[in-house]
């Protein structure tokens, strides 16, 4: 079990390190595309990552049912029982490719379709442009249009990359993961990453710098070689570790296919509460969906890649958690309790960070990219023009934004902590029709309430502020259904994961949440947002955030992260707060060597050369095992030696029943035959 501890500590430092890495491309990656193509075409894009997410999550609950099924025989080392999961896995990987090429060609053509006919359903009076128009003086006119069938061939490059990993190489991945080798996973995703967006950042740049226009779909024909790279990786690491895999057309686990469709199922709200804010606010958006969604992916950056960053932190404790389970049957409270003050420490820290410094991230490093691309914009009315305007304002710039969106980040990071806990239980098929049942509820309620403002405001031009309401009025809908969700998973694992749940320690976790929130709150509208204002004017563009000011809010979050994950534990819970403490790495080092000094002093007290005495240790250690060795080598012992040294020489002794003892055994057998052919 400490061992299964240990690795989930090194699996979570590996993936913050390799997400971190992985953050940094993607914000290369994201500038590279805003600046070559402009935001319309940015905001395609990811939208396009978005919709094969959530049309990938039948291959996503297929993954984390084959790893949480696997983890316990590959534990024990049965390898039939392992063998028997993995075939069943590869054959349902081979079946899902119909659904879902069929899924990504539908996606190819609709979706290129809503953008170009959508504008002419709701006015007549537009004319239907059959693509999205970039602007760029390197072409005859200054335009040019990218047409809804290279849309779709984006959209295809896109599925593809999910579906060639899922089919060929998916069950490889799973089996890493299930053997507790997530750090060997994250390695080579990082290598294939550098290599593969190294590729198309090259290829980017000479969009960017070349005399002549290069058209975005050639650039993206890179990711095709993106899923068989890594693949083919992770199959060599199977390969030469696990030779005992072998596939059986033959063998079907049932299990595995049954709870793949309650986990699918369950997924299925998952994925929407969690990943569909910028297909929910493109269709409520419609026209100028494009442009304000890109606007808000680039928030969305920073808030994803460090919500990525610190779920690694909770998702690598998963497996641990599953061994666990499997052992005890359940967690003790205080097992759980400890895991949930860590879950909050890691949820106001989010929050934290992106309250505070992710306006001054966003506003520097895309502020005058977007604000390029508003000025080039010729084709929008003056209110939507302005509208646009005051979105960008807000979206940038405004606290309150800041504060609305950490607190959806927080409570997804929260969501994923008792997700997993239920998920190490193998009952997560249980809530799934209450997930389900939030999930369409908060779907429905944010098309009509959204939809219903953006409509009234933008087609009566009551309002220029109804971009900003909308997304306004999305994410306080979103805080309210995430808010539901984690008090429902909250009261299932108080009721069906844990050993005798009780309120301790309850009020102690929840302060360690909402004072480090309550205290970025107050400081980041009362000083932050004061001393250092970010505006945004049509005239005069974004403000120039500086380095220094960037690393100024970074020591205020950092003195603030450190206050709630250091101290106000060692306040509230000082035990699990001074363990939290030791457990940092450079703590730990300076511990281990005072103890290991300390150690040496005792003996020197004593007048013992420890180092001679371990020296002499490890010297009769040695001989005794080559002695042992020498005699099972040299000693041979004949037959008839080794029956005269271990056959026994005693006469067995034989004991005969009486006849007394046998006549009372027969009674007793007769009336015992009696009784049960008479009961009564």
């Amino acid at each position: 079990m400490k061992r299964g501890a240990r690795q989930s500590v090194l699996s979570a430092l590996v993936g913050v390190c390799t997400s971190i890495m992985a953050s940094l491309i993607q914000f290369l990656m994201i500038y590279w595309i805003l600046k070559a193509y402009g935001s319309a075409f940015t905001g395609f894009t990811r939208i396009t990552i978005a919709l094969t997410i959530v049309g990938g999550s039948a291959e996503g609950a297929l993954g984390l049912t084959t790893v949480v099924m696997l983890v316990k025989p590959m534990a024990q080392e049965d390898w039939l029982q392992a063998n028997e999961i993995i075939s069943t896995a590869t054959k349902k990987y081979h079946k899902n490719v119909l659904t879902a090429s069929v899924l990504i060609c539908l996606i190819a053509i609709l979706y290129p379709l809503q953008i170009a006919l959508f504008p002419k359903i709701l006015d007549s009076s537009r004319s239907i442009v059959w693509g999205i128009e970039i602007s760029d003086s390197r072409v005859p006119g200054g335009q040019i249009l990218i047409s809804v069938w290279e849309l779709g061939g984006i959209v295809i490059i896109f599925g593809l990359m999910r579906l060639i990993a899922s089919k060929y190489f998916g069950i490889y991945e799973n089996i890493i993961i299930a053997d507790q080798k997530n750090g060997v996973r994250k390695v080579i995703i990082l290598f294939v990453d550098t290599v593969v967006y190294g590729c198309f950042l090259l290829l980017l740049n000479r969009a960017i710098d070349g005399q002549h226009f290069l058209h975005p779909i050639i650039p993206l024909t890179i990711f095709l070689a993106y899923a068989p790279l890594r693949g083919f990786l992770m199959f060599l690491y199977v390969k030469r570790y696990y030779p005992w895999i072998k596939f059986y057309a033959d063998f079907t686990s049932y299990p595995l296919l049954r709870t793949t469709s309650k986990v699918w199922r369950a997924g299925l709200g998952q994925s929407l509460l969690i990943n569909a804010d910028l297909i929910i606010l493109f269709l409520v958006l419609l026209t100028p969906g494009l442009t304000v969604t890109s606007m808000l992916s680039l928030y969305m950056l920073v808030g994803v890649n460090l919500r990525l960053i610190l779920t690694s932190m909770i998702t690598s404790f998963r497996e641990y958690f599953i061994v666990l389970v499997n052992k005890d049957g359940r967690l003790q409270w205080d097992t759980y309790s400890k895991y949930e003050l860590y879950t909050f420490i890691v949820a106001a820290f989010a929050f934290i960070f992106m309250s505070l410094i992710a306006p001054y991230i966003v506003t520097g490093l895309y502020g005058d990219l977007i604000y390029s691309d508003l000025l080039l914009d010729t084709g929008s009315s003056p209110f939507l023009k302005s509208a646009q305007w005051k979105v960008f304002d807000f979206i940038f710039t405004s606290p309150v934004f800041s504060i609305i969106y950490a607190t959806s980040v927080s409570f997804i990071l929260l969501f994923q902590g008792q997700t997993i806990l239920i998920q190490a239980k193998g009952r997560f098929g249980e809530v799934a029709k209450g997930v389900n049942i939030i999930a369409l509820v908060y779907f429905l309620t944010e098309i009509v309430i959204c939809l219903t403002v953006n409509l009234v405001m933008q087609l009566e031009n009551i309002d220029e502020d109804f971009l900003k309401d909308t997304i306004l009025s999305f994410y306080i809908i979103k805080i309210l259904f995430m808010t539901m969700t984690y008090v429902y998973l909250w009261q299932y694992t108080w009721k069906y994961v844990t050993y005798n749940s009780t309120s301790k320690y309850i009020f102690s976790n929840l302060c360690s949440l909402l004072m480090p929130i309550t205290a970025a709150i107050l400081i980041n509208l009362f000083f932050v947002s004061k001393k250092f204002p970010l505006t945004i004017d049509p005239s005069t563009g974004p403000p120039i955030v500086s380095i220094g000011l960037i690393l100024g809010i970074l020591l205020i979050v950092v003195v603030l992260g450190a206050a709630s994950c250091l101290a106000l534990p060692l306040f509230l819970r000082p035990s699990v707060g001074v363990s939290m403490v030791l457990s940092l790495p450079v703590i730990k080092q300076i511990v281990a060597l005072r103890r290991e000094k300390s150690r040496k002093e005792r003996f020197a007290e004593q007048n013992i050369n420890l180092e001679a005495f371990e020296g002499q240790q490890r010297e009769n250690l040695a001989k005794v095992l080559y002695n042992i060795d020498q005699r099972s080598a040299t000693e041979i012992i004949s037959e008839k030696d080794f029956l005269k040294r271990y056959q026994n020489n005693e006469k067995p002794k034989i004991y005969q029943i009486k006849g007394s003892v046998k006549r009372l055994i027969n009674s007793s057998s007769k009336t015992k035959k009696k009784e049960e052919q008479d009961p009564e």
